[in-house]
């Protein structure tokens, strides 16, 4: 196990960390349409 949960990016090859989870996260509430096509949740959202 890690001793600082915060610095990973993955646990294994296959599984993502807290860390990891929350970047993936807000690139899909409130990233740009490079990552979130054609637009973001906070976005669609307001539509």
């Amino acid at each position: 196990m890690c001793e600082d949960r915060s610095k990973h990016v993955f646990w294994d090859p296959y599984h993502p960390s807290e860390a990891a989870n929350l970047i993936i996260a807000k690139q899909l509430v409130d990233g740009d349409t490079k990552y979130t096509s054609p637009m973001n949740l906070r976005r669609l959202r307001n539509l």
